[in-house]
């Protein structure tokens, strides 16, 4: 599923795909791609039947936990621009390839405007 993913954006504009180092083998418990606008390409997702998920949307040294170190926002950027803009899309082990197709199509879709 992960490389139909791939395979299928890999020349979206806009969409940044998941980094694999070339000596790793993941196992895609997730696929999160990176895009401008998250909030509304989710919504425009949803609207089309696509589920989505955010599952971190806040970087760590952003959480309650950590405050204690005195890092705030702006002291790691890249760590928060990630957290505004990664969206997870459907993966799971019975998920069909006629559902990963369909999600690529509406996730181009939802980044160029055409929905």
């Amino acid at each position: 599923m992960a490389a139909r993913y791939s395979a299928g954006l890999a020349d979206a504009p806009g969409i940044r795909l998941p980094y694999t180092a070339p000596w790793a083998e993941p196992v895609w418990h997730l696929y999160a791609v990176e895009v401008e606008d998250r909030d509304a390409v989710c919504a425009r997702l949803r609207e089309m039947g696509v589920a989505t998920g955010v599952h971190y949307p806040t970087p760590i040294h952003l959480q309650p936990a950590y405050t204690q170190l005195g890092h705030g926002p702006g002291s790691f950027p890249e760590a928060e621009r990630s957290a505004a803009r990664v969206l997870s899309l459907p993966m799971f082990p019975e998920l069909p390839d006629a559902q990963v197709d369909r999600a690529v199509e509406a996730l181009r879709a939802a980044v160029e405007g055409g929905w």
